[in-house]
């Protein structure tokens, strides 16, 4: 949450120090060049100003071809730093690929401050004669000359080069399959301003865009962005000079259930949809892609990449962490219903053992207000409602509400600010799923699924093999890493990447042929 006056001084001093002649350099380094669909790219994403970190929070990467974009994913970033894993959908086809790296800052300074590289994507189940790419099969795959051998499950410890203070990344791939990409440099498309239209830095979190949905005349009063889950998290819209609104959010991350509320000045909601972040940038062309590869390595490989397709396809999406907190603040009241005799509906429910909510019909209208035990009374203004963090404005569809859904109730006395708007207490129910069940949402009203940015995921070593590649650590700042070789014999390749302490971008890989 962000409370109203520490972002307006945030956002002065964040856009103070971007209006300046500062270029941020937005670098992008990957787990290996060349992939099969179904698999995982791993990226690490560097953003800085003179060598030093950017503000930046929040970086995006897309990886598209010459007609359209394929994958899209946010990073977060901390002290410039960040790393994601972006699946590849099984519909690329074989070819080279542009992956580009930005962040809001680089995104307004143009095409030049925009990270482009090469990435090569297999699809071994829909090869075409149409595909730009050329396998050669070959038993001694194109492999760097410098080749170390290690026993298998051998820990050793591998001295790296020299980098600047943030460190490199540091990858192992299996062998037989290679494509050197080192040296191929997308065309240059220039740009258009995707996005927002008013330039805001992202020095929160992530911000938000949503409009009114196209063919709708109505006019907005109010607009909130609520996620759906065990903890409230609003914001308030702020009016852009296009007509969209933008969301300030911090600290969130994953893929999230939200829900944009507008009203118009009689109440009437107003559906909205929520605007792509990414500026969705295509090359003007792109080289051909030349594989070396062994027959058997690629089937294996490809089996693998289907399995892992699967995994990704029926995972779960995320969700908010369980929490009985409200901004930091302890509810006055707390209920957890599993605790009480269950009641038909919410108005039942209130009537019976709930303590620190009053109700009035006002004008035919049921209001709810909270207790202040400190005061010892009851406040002057009507109480923000949530159900799974979603405001309710109409009090009586709560209150017939089925109180069997939910599990918690916890009531808030006080002043709570979201965003530039304020209320006097709030009262927080929260289903069993956290996922309003079975609650009717108002005509315009829609439940989306948003991917806001990867939070730094741990490497899963352990599970690596799904990824082809059994090692990565996205971010070292030793002067040698220790290492367990692979359990299975064969051929490796282990790619170092960063900078130097010049900032000029190196690369060294190194082959390893792992023995029994």
């Amino acid at each position: 949450m962000i409370r109203h006056f520490a972002l307006i001084l945030s956002l002065l001093i964040g856009c103070s120090a971007f209006a300046q002649s500062q270029v941020e350099v937005v670098s992008a380094y990957t787990d290996k060049d060349c992939y099969l669909v179904g698999e995982r790219l791993c990226v690490r994403v560097d953003a800085s100003i003179d060598g030093k970190p950017s503000a930046s929070r929040v970086a995006y990467v897309e990886i598209s071809d010459t007609l359209s974009m394929y994958a899209q994913c946010m990073v977060a970033l901390r002290d410039g730093h960040g790393w994601a894993e972006i699946p590849l959908p099984t519909t690329m086809h074989s070819g080279c690929y542009q992956l580009s790296a930005y962040t809001r800052v680089s995104q307004r300074l143009g095409s030049d401050a925009i990270c482009r590289s090469i990435i090569g994507v297999i699809n071994a189940d829909k090869l075409s004669r149409l595909d730009d790419i050329t396998i050669i099969p070959s038993d001694s795959c194109q492999t760097p000359h410098a080749l170390f051998r290690y026993k298998a499950g051998d820990t050793v410890c591998i001295p790296l080069p020299e980098t600047d203070a943030s460190g490199c990344c540091v990858s192992i791939t299996k062998g037989g399959i290679s494509a050197n990409l080192s040296v191929c440099k997308p065309s240059v498309q220039p740009t258009t301003e995707g996005g927002m239209t008013a330039y805001c830095p992202e020095i929160e979190g992530h911000i938000v865009r949503a409009r009114v949905a196209s063919g709708t005349s109505a006019k907005v009063m109010t607009t909130r962005l609520s996620l759906i889950g065990k903890t409230a998290l609003l914001y308030d819209g702020k009016r852009q000079p296009d007509g969209s609104y933008l969301y300030f959010t911090s600290g969130i991350s994953g893929n999230q259930p939200v829900l944009v509320t507008a009203y118009d000045s009689l109440g009437r909601s107003i559906p909205m949809e929520l605007v792509s972040p990414y500026q969705s940038m295509l090359p003007k062309r792109l080289p051909k892609l030349t594989v070396y590869c062994q027959e058997k390595a690629l089937r294996e490989r490809a089996a693998i990449a289907r399995q892992q397709a699967s995994i990704d396809a029926n995972a779960p999406a995320t969700s908010l962490v369980h929490s009985v907190k409200l901004m930091s603040a302890t509810p006055d009241y707390f209920y957890d219903l599993d605790e009480y005799t269950q009641m038909k509906d919410v108005r039942e429910m209130l009537l019976e053992f709930i303590k620190g909510i009053r109700k009035e019909k006002q004008h035919g209208v049921s209001l709810l207000y909270t207790y202040n035990p400190e005061t010892r009374s009851y406040a002057k203004m009507p109480a923000l409602i949530l159900l799974d963090g979603m405001p309710i404005y109409d009090a009586d569809n709560l209150l017939n509400y089925d109180a069997h859904l939910i599990k918690y109730v916890q009531i808030y006395s006080g002043t709570f600010h979201f965003g530039s708007s304020s209320c006097c207490g709030v009262i927080s129910f929260i289903t069993r799923k956290g996922r309003l069940a079975n609650y009717k949402l108002k005509d315009g009203e829609q439940l989306m699924s948003y991917a806001f940015p990867q939070d730094h995921p741990n490497p899963a070593n352990g599970l690596a093999s799904k990824y082809h590649t059994t090692t990565w650590y996205p971010m070292v700042k030793a002067k040698t890493l220790t290492i367990t070789m692979p359990s299975a014999e064969g051929l490796y390749q282990m790619t170092v990447q960063g900078k130097d302490p010049t900032g000029h971008i190196l690369r060294t890989a190194y082959a390893i042929k792992v023995v029994k």
